[in-house]
């Protein structure tokens, strides 16, 4: 089983919504991206979503299914005991687990699931009390930053450098897709400039199709890299 080591560069698979609600297809693209893992022996990690839908849907909202993000969620939603099963697939296919908890209790089961490293979706980092919780649990974190100010991701910073055992920062354009004209690679060197100590990445929407910002990413320096996925 392949443990997180922070000295290596990341490659952050976004399963989100992606398994549709369905274990097994979750586990095609898993083993998918495992053989890409096992090709080229680069460190891996699939990354779930975890929201309590109980309490992330308004109540006055729970039966709005024409509501295309209310249906998506619902539609897709995969029991604790199902994300646990997948964890430990990916464990057997010698990649890395992840999680985005949207919400204190995904950063329990975080802890009760043995996901190694904790990702901040930009729309939750500069939600405190779920940061300040993130901190508490002790593992590596890696947050995007699509939208923050620079004194928000001051702020951000701040709330977990020296208090998680390491900290990524994600360069990120909340444009889903991103046209590549949009994408302000050069905030990767702002980054790696104003915090030298610790590790920068991009968290990337251009079209699937589109590889050479990658390249571009890496050759700034990013250290870890994001994208959604599927089959």
């Amino acid at each position: 089983m392949r443990k997180f080591d922070s000295t290596k560069p990341l490659f952050i698979c976004d399963l989100a919504n992606n398994h549709f609600g369905d274990i097994e297809h979750a586990k095609r693209i898993i083993d998918e991206l495992g053989i890409v893992a096992e090709e080229t022996n680069e460190q891996i990690s699939i990354k779930f979503q975890f929201r309590n839908l109980v309490n992330y849907i308004h109540k006055d909202f729970k039966n709005r299914r024409d509501i295309k993000y209310i249906d998506r969620f619902l539609s897709t939603e995969l029991r604790k005991e199902d994300f646990h099963e997948l964890a430990n697939y990916i464990k057997g296919r010698n990649m890395v687990t992840m999680a985005t908890p949207f919400d204190e209790d995904g950063v329990g089961w975080c802890r009760d699931l043995g996901i190694e490293v904790i990702k901040i979706a930009s729309a939750s980092s500069n939600d405190y009390p779920l940061i300040d919780c993130v901190a508490e649990a002790g593992k590596p974190v890696v947050a995007s930053t699509a939208g923050l100010r620079i004194e928000e991701i001051d702020n951000l910073v701040f709330r977990l450098y020296g208090k998680v055992p390491n900290l990524t920062i994600m360069h990120c354009v909340a444009i889903y897709p991103c046209d590549e004209k949009d994408l302000n690679l050069h905030q990767i060197n702002l980054l790696r400039r104003r915090y030298p100590r610790i590790g920068i990445g991009f968290s990337t929407h251009e079209r699937a199709d589109s590889l050479l910002p990658v390249a571009m990413a890496t050759a700034l320096g990013a250290v870890a890299l994001e994208r959604h996925v599927g089959v």
